[in-house]
């Protein structure tokens, strides 16, 4: 039943030795989870060890958790997990990233989010007029065991049992320790699993799919580049929000179809608007030890120091990883040094070999790194597809629940769909020319018994320069 995941279980005390479940997706694609020492409660799930495989026969990834792994599905949700952590390269047979401690602790505790000030917004209400609105919290009633809650724009308040509320932002706790981590792969296998995680994502994208009919106009709609960008009327009191985008108009996903004139019933298939959630995180610092095995073994040695953080948000959750993941990711270019001096050492050792082959290698990481970051963007250009034409019949004399502005709108982010995917191309170009610059430049340095000819420096320099 929706809202307590708790009432799916209702064998407490229940003990498994063993439990899997299997579930086939589209191109082969099989993912397999295994639980091991299960027990079973009204409101928790215990296990001492947890797999998870996700491959196509050919390639693909076993990740293993051996400890303790907890859920608890009370008011408090939380999930728990305690012991080793290990992904393996199914394709190469070896291990790809080894953690030997890791602690996990993931806590919603809404209850703790239901204060004064909090924001939230009416859902299933009796009283349709206030369907959808949005408001503040301004105290608990202890009479009626009711919100007080103030409608945005009205200086009037208005009891409401928490049933008929949702708040605005989910409330999520992460607190993650681990030691040392050790990361050794190939490009083949970061393209096989961005391959399989693209297929799993379409399939979890459908079924995150609603829908809703419309029987007679005004449907309350206005709709620009498929986002919705307000409702009202009709569409407010069916429950629908603004920031949703629309997938499809009956069984059509491409076209041009004018809801204006199209024929009634219509039945329109929509994305919901994304989750925003307001977080707190404490990732402790730990050691990187990097290895991308290609034509030369490339290293570095990270430490990134301890991130934390109170009260995020509220925001998307979209937005909120792109953070966490750019942090990341500016840490490991600052000690890129690491590398660079590893570099140097196998150039010293084996001047021609190393060289040439760290040619090879970097241009390699460039078609890979450039590669993934094409597949992705023609991924969210295919999002944004929609059969719908802009379309706009909101109600003037009603209520209009308008989508929240941000950083770029849906016609803005249509805009830069082809553009975006132009800068990928030139990346790929750029890369390539200045790998093969660095490898043109390394190469001539390790050969001292032979000049370079003009001709050779010329083209080294503009790669070098293409490169920077």
């Amino acid at each position: 039943p929706e809202g307590d995941p708790g009432k799916l279980l209702p064998l407490p005390g229940l003990r498994l030795d063993h439990a899997a479940v299997q579930v086939f997706f589209p191109a082969g694609l099989r993912l397999r989870v295994d639980l091991r020492c299960c027990r079973v409660a009204q409101d928790s799930l215990c296990m001492g060890h947890a797999d998870l495989e996700l491959t196509d026969g050919r390639s693909g990834v076993h990740a293993a958790i051996d400890g303790s792994i907890k859920a608890d599905f009370s008011a408090a949700k939380q999930v728990q997990a305690q012991g080793s952590f290990t992904v393996r390269d199914l394709a190469a047979g070896t291990d790809a990233v080894k953690c030997p401690r890791l602690h996990l602790n993931f806590t919603t505790d809404e209850d703790k989010a239901w204060h004064p000030g909090a924001r939230v917004r009416f859902r299933n209400m009796k009283q349709k007029s206030f369907e959808g609105l949005a408001g503040s919290i301004v105290a608990w009633d202890e009479l009626t065991s009711k919100w007080v809650v103030r409608v945005d724009g009205r200086e009037s308040t208005v009891a409401v049992a928490k049933e008929r509320l949702a708040l605005c932002a989910q409330p999520v706790n992460c607190n993650v320790s681990l030691d040392n981590v050790e990361v050794n792969v190939t490009d083949a296998f970061l393209n096989a699993i961005d391959d399989h995680l693209a297929v799993a994502q379409e399939v979890l994208r459908e079924m995150s799919l609603c829908s809703v009919v419309f029987h007679e106009r005004p449907l309350g709609l206005r709709i620009s580049c498929g986002g919705i960008a307000a409702v009202s009327g009709r569409a407010r009191l069916a429950g629908l929000l603004p920031g949703g985008h629309v997938v499809a108009v009956g069984d059509l996903r491409e076209g041009s179809v004018d809801l204006a004139t199209c024929s009634l019933p219509v039945a329109l298939l929509l994305k919901p608007p994304p989750l925003q959630v307001e977080a707190s995180w404490h990732i402790s610092a730990f050691t990187l030890e990097a290895a991308r095995i290609g034509v030369a073994t490339q290293r570095a040695t990270v430490r990134f120091p301890a991130q934390e953080q109170q009260l995020w948000g509220p925001g998307l959750a979209a937005t909120l990883l792109d953070e966490l993941r750019d942090r990341y990711t500016k840490m490991l270019l600052s000690q890129s040094p690491h590398f660079l001096a590893r570099l140097a050492e196998d150039i010293a050792r084996d001047p021609v070999h190393a060289s040439i082959a760290t040619g090879i290698s970097l241009a390699q990481a460039a078609v890979t790194g450039m590669s993934i970051a094409a597949k992705n963007q023609q991924v969210k250009k295919r999002h944004r597809v929609t059969p719908v034409a802009d379309f706009d019949d909101t109600c003037n004399n009603d209520v209009v629940l308008e989508a929240p502005t941000l950083h770029q709108t849906a016609a803005d982010a249509a805009d830069a769909g082809p553009l975006a995917t132009d800068h990928v191309k030139a990346g790929v170009a750029t890369g390539l020319q200045a790998a093969a610059g660095i490898s043109r430049l390394l190469v001539q340095g390790s050969q001292t018994s032979e000049a370079p000819t003009s001709h050779q420096s010329a083209l080294a320099a503009t790669d070098a320069r293409a490169g920077v």
